[in-house]
């Protein structure tokens, strides 16, 4: 189990955690299953924003999740293995790429194209880790 404490410390402003139907529902409606570290995050708390390590991070929660890929058409460009988790507060859309080990990647909203997509990290944990430590910066993105 993750210390999802350790890993965001203070810099993040956390939400009420999901209920595990929540998740559940959200991973039927998306016809997906999630990646467990991803889950866990969820189930501590569902999304959260603020400044992180060197950029701003907003993770959303499981209502935007199912909403907000429809609404950028997220799967219907990329591909419906691929799950946009939040953005930078800006232009850019972090997602987990399960076709491609469930990395955590991020990609232009622009765009929105698979071309277009970069690999940050090889999970969630290790992509807020990351940032976190300043190892993933808006350089980066």
């Amino acid at each position: 189990m993750t210390d999802w404490n350790a890993v965001t410390g203070s810099k993040l402003h956390m939400h009420a955690p999901a209920s595990a139907a929540d998740v559940s529902k959200l991973e039927a409606s998306l016809n997906v299953s999630l990646p467990s570290d991803y889950k866990e995050f969820l189930l501590w708390s569902n999304g959260g924003e603020g400044d992180f390590g060197g950029l701003y991070i907003g993770v959303w929660s499981t209502d935007e999740v199912a909403s907000l890929n429809d609404l950028y058409s997220i799967r219907k460009r990329i591909g419906d293995d691929f799950i946009g988790v939040g953005t930078d507060g800006g232009d850019y859309c972090f997602a987990m790429d399960l076709r491609n080990d469930a990395a955590f990647v991020v990609v232009p909203l622009g765009a929105l194209a698979d071309d277009e997509v970069k690999r940050l990290a090889g999970s969630f944990t290790d992509g807020l880790t990351a940032i976190r430590d300043g190892k993933i910066t808006g350089d980066d993105l």
